[in-house]
């Protein structure tokens, strides 16, 4: 008897990472519809430009201050592309100087290690789901 060969089963994503993908997303949404502007606009000698995105101020990979709206800004495309590829001046320079309250904040918070679970992210999902209904409400 022959074996079939068929087509390979496409790889599945684990649920996680896709409901991270969602809460990811849902946060930037956020972030950017509740701020509006460009957070760094005038307070250094980057031109601004380009459509809005959420920046982190310490890594996504602190899954602690992940979702903390403490750690994100928002900045244009060109601050975001500069201070991604300047990090000293991120660090050193630009976030201790314009956003010191959340800067010391973020920096003891991010000590803390922490995993989320699934669980955590759905929750995280449907409160950002929540915010978001309620700033298209007011607008």
């Amino acid at each position: 008897m022959k074996k079939i060969i068929g087509f390979p089963k496409p790889k599945r994503q684990p649920l996680k990472k896709w409901t991270q993908r969602q809460a990811d997303s849902l946060f930037s949404e956020y972030i950017r519809k509740s701020r509006g502007t460009c957070q760094a606009a005038g307070k250094d000698t980057v031109k601004c430009g380009g459509y809005l995105q959420c920046a982190h101020i310490i890594t996504r990979a602190r899954s602690i201050i992940r979702y903390d709206e403490n750690n994100a800004l928002c900045l244009c495309a060109g601050h975001h592309a500069y201070y991604t590829n300047n990090p000293y001046e991120w660090f050193e320079i630009f976030i201790p100087k314009n956003f010191f309250l959340e800067w010391m904040y973020v920096k003891r918070k991010a000590l803390i290690h922490h995993d989320r679970t699934q669980k955590e992210l759905r929750s995280r999902c449907e409160a950002l789901h929540n915010k978001l209904a309620t700033l298209q409400i007011k607008n």
